[in-house]
C-alpha cells in the first residue's frame, strides 16, 4: 500500500496544481484490471484474466477516489471526476 500511496499522493498534488492554474473540471482515469490486458491474457489465448493482477489496481483506485473526494471538498468552485475504467472494462468482458 505504501507504493500505491507514493503514486497517488503526487498525482493529487498535480491535480491541485492544475486546478490552481484555473482548470475547473478535471477527470482522472482509474486503473484498468491489469490482469485482463492483452499483454497478460496472451498466455491463456486471450480467454482468461489473471485475478491476482487485477487486484493490484483496487487499492490504487480506492486511494485515488478518496483523494478526488477530498479535493472536491476543499475546492468549492471546481469539479474533479474519476473515470472508472476498471468496472467498465470488467463489465464489457463479462457481457461479451
Amino acid at each position: 500500500m505504501e507504493f500505491t500511496k507514493s503514486v497517488v499522493d503526487p498525482l493529487t498534488v498535480d491535480l491541485k496544481r492544475i486546478n490552481d492554474l484555473g482548470v475547473k473540471k478535471i477527470a482522472v482515469i482509474k486503473m484498468v484490471p491489469i490482469g485482463c490486458v492483452p499483454a497478460v491474457t496472451i498466455f491463456s489465448g486471450y480467454t482468461n484474466c489473471t485475478q491476482s493482477l487485477n487486484e493490484v489496481a483496487l487499492p490504487h483506485n480506492m486511494l485515488l477516489q478518496q483523494s478526488v473526494d477530498l479535493l472536491n471538498k476543499k475546492t468549492k468552485d471546481s469539479s474533479f471526476f474519476t473515470l472508472d475504467l476498471y468496472d467498465a472494462f470488467l463489465s464489457s468482458l463479462q457481457s461479451g
